[in-house]
């Protein structure tokens, strides 16, 4: 039975102790809170532990802010196995493993911790050393996944728009909507909006700030933003160039969802 070490007890460090768990390997959990680690170690009949041991695998699902740190960490320590780590943002973390005497798979999961299975999930893969060698490692552990192989420059910059345009109109839309009135006149518009908040928010209001803090390509984001809010003041409302989306495809589908 492989051995494999989940560093991190949080959303996305649990549902990866139970997607291994599912899979026959023996889980170890590792978090700084041992009542966390404990909690999910329970959950997937695993063990809470309180660092590496024998482990072929160590899984890094932490705070952007210690990714790159516990990565040099385990690389300093002599770690020969597999190291794995999902973080958000890939360029500072990418370029510790890349010095790093580890086996590394730097990989950015894009869904989020409900999600039920991996089958069909996107999973970005920003190459380390060898794109081919880590993609056919990556397909081997998340087999139903598919993959979208990326540098991290693009990753990062393409993630303010995908994963942080998202956040921060559900932010904007948390500060205004303050009045549990405007529920009385909820309709298909009105719940998306409410589905994109909670989709955007519920897996981690950290996650939110630490990737405003350190994705630099975010201020692109908010000046984009801040130009469309001026636009519409001056009373010019269009849907700008959309023309890689159809809207009615878009429109009937989110009908389809809710009447379903």
């Amino acid at each position: 039975m492989r051995k494999i070490l989940i560093v991190g007890a949080g959303k996305m460090g649990r549902w990866f102790a139970n997607y291994f768990s599912s899979k026959g390997y023996d889980v170890r959990i590792c978090d700084v809170n041992r009542r966390k680690a404990e909690e999910v170690a329970r959950e997937v009949k695993g063990k809470a532990v309180e660092g590496l041991r024998d482990e072929e695998m160590v899984l890094c699902a932490v705070n952007l802010r210690n990714a790159s740190r516990i990565a040099e960490d385990f690389s300093n320590k002599g770690f020969k196995g597999l190291y794995i780590d999902i973080s958000s943002l890939k360029r500072g973390v990418n370029s510790v493993l890349r010095k790093g005497r580890m086996i590394a798979l730097s990989i950015h999961p894009l869904f989020g911790p409900g999600a039920k299975s991996i089958e069909g999930k996107r999973i970005a893969l920003t190459p380390i050393v060898d794109t081919e060698t880590e993609l056919e490692m990556a397909k081997k552990l998340f087999e139903k996944a598919r993959f979208v192989i990326v540098d991290e420059e693009e990753h990062d910059r393409t993630i303010a728009y995908v994963i942080q345009l998202p956040q921060l109109l559900s932010l904007l839309a948390s500060k205004v909507l303050k009045d549990e009135k405007f529920m009385l006149f909820e309709g298909t518009s009105f719940s998306m909006l409410k589905m994109m908040v909670a989709v955007s928010l519920y897996q981690s209001e950290e996650l939110a700030k630490e990737l405003l803090e350190l994705n630099p390509y975010v201020n692109e984001v908010i000046e984009e933003l801040k130009r469309g809010v001026n636009e519409i003041g001056k009373g010019k409302v269009d849907i700008g160039d959309l023309k890689w989306m159809s809207l009615k495809n878009e429109y009937e589908r989110a009908y389809r969802y809710f009447e379903g």
